[in-house]
């Protein structure tokens, strides 16, 4: 039952708009690339909040981060107005190199 529930949760997050912009602007990111290799996929276990309440809404999350040459760690926060999300921060942790890589809108 709770390795169901995980795939239920991990599958809506991964589905999320806001979650769906923040892996593009990760993967699009030629440092990150370059340092973690392609493709960069996200784990299964996130950490945070997704809100939303009508057209407006919030994300907070941690979730685990991999790729060829490197594992991590991403975190994201965004803003959801009139049903249009926009990432405010977004950072990739790098396990291989103990950097911190923060990027802002």
């Amino acid at each position: 039952f709770i390795g169901l529930l995980m795939f239920v949760i991990t599958t809506a997050m991964k589905s999320n708009d806001a979650f769906k912009k923040s892996m593009a602007l990760i993967r699009g990111d030629k440092q990150i690339t370059q340092i973690m290799g392609e493709p960069i996929e996200p784990g299964w276990f996130f950490n945070g909040s997704v809100q939303t309440s009508g057209s407006r809404g919030t994300i907070n999350i941690t979730y685990p981060l991999s790729g060829p040459k490197c594992e991590g760690e991403g975190y994201t926060y965004g803003e959801k107005h009139n049903n249009v999300w926009q990432i405010k921060i977004w950072s990739v942790q790098l396990d291989c190199t103990g950097k911190v890589y923060t990027f802002t809108e």
